[in-house]
């Protein structure tokens, strides 16, 4: 008898809304390449009646090459941060990243037509899984920012910090290509800072049973989540003291709030036991 697929709940739904529109899209656009569906996709220009599309334009598709990509990395991604999350946890990440950098990516192409009047700036179609795929990315270097990926049989190393600004680097190559849509890269770049924004400062954090800390806490104060860890070491000290400058003036603006001492310490024993819930989960125990 064949092992039964163990897909939580949140997981099971995003895959099914994935494949019905994106296989919706892809029929539709059967030999008609030039087809616009403002209500599946979101179009500057023409989606502003049909508001849904900030968020469901995410599960859209319009390839099966990119539908088995996006099928592969929510099945794999989602049972995992969602076992290490809880169900609703999961949830609010996967709307945040679904429709701030749809939205950011919407008001981008709005300001570009404005500069330029070149309509073909808001006839540029968002959907995809471009910003979800990489806030997937985001949230494995905040659970195992030590894991390190070996490839070609141990020619190159790289710790899990790193994929997510080579994820834009391929995107930023496949968008010299005919293959995807203009709004990739926005939406890649969006996507990474978003995800790590929502992670790093709003996130509801649940931590250990036997632990002494609060019920609930917020955000993630680690230094190994820090923005600069993500970059090179050359540059990461230039990287680390912009992230600075901007942190400062946002909590200026009272739009972020400092984070204390015990707020690292706290962070820094919660991840621990988010990872080893995490591994517990996924090894069935």
């Amino acid at each position: 008898m064949p092992p039964r697929l163990n897909i939580p709940p949140v997981t099971r739904i995003v895959l099914a809304v994935l494949g019905l529109q994106s296989l919706s899209s892809i029929v539709i656009h059967r030999g008609r390449s030039n087809v616009v569906i403002e209500w599946l996709t979101l179009v500057p220009q023409l989606s502003l009646f049909y508001p849904w599309t900030f968020v469901t334009a995410t599960l859209v598709e319009e390839n099966l090459v990119s539908l088995a990509i996006a099928g592969v990395t929510l099945f794999n991604g989602g049972r995992y941060l969602e076992r290490a999350w809880s169900s609703k946890e999961f949830a609010k990440f996967l709307l945040v990243a679904s429709l701030v950098p749809n939205v950011l990516c919407f008001l981008l192409l709005i300001t570009m037509f404005t500069l330029t009047r070149n309509e073909d700036w808001t006839l540029t179609t968002i959907n995809g899984t471009i910003p979800l795929q990489i806030s997937f990315l985001v949230a494995f270097s905040q659970l195992v920012p030590a894991h390190t990926v070996t490839l070609f049989r141990g020619v190159l190393s790289l710790r899990v910090p790193r994929f997510p600004l080579i994820y834009i680097g391929l995107v930023t190559a496949a968008n010299l290509t005919p293959w995807i849509s203009g709004a990739s890269l926005p939406l890649a770049i969006f996507g990474f800072l978003t995800s790590w924004t929502y992670l790093r400062f709003y996130k509801t954090v649940f931590p250990d049973l036997d632990s002494s800390q609060p019920a609930s806490m917020r955000g993630d104060a680690s230094e190994t989540f820090a923005f600069s860890e993500f970059f090179p070491a050359p540059v990461k000290p230039f990287v680390a003291a912009l992230a600075d400058q901007v942190f400062n003036m946002l909590v200026a603006m009272r739009v972020c709030t400092p984070f204390s001492q015990a707020d690292i310490s706290a962070a820094q024993g919660n991840n621990f036991h988010q990872r080893l819930r995490a591994r517990r989960r996924k090894s069935g125990g």
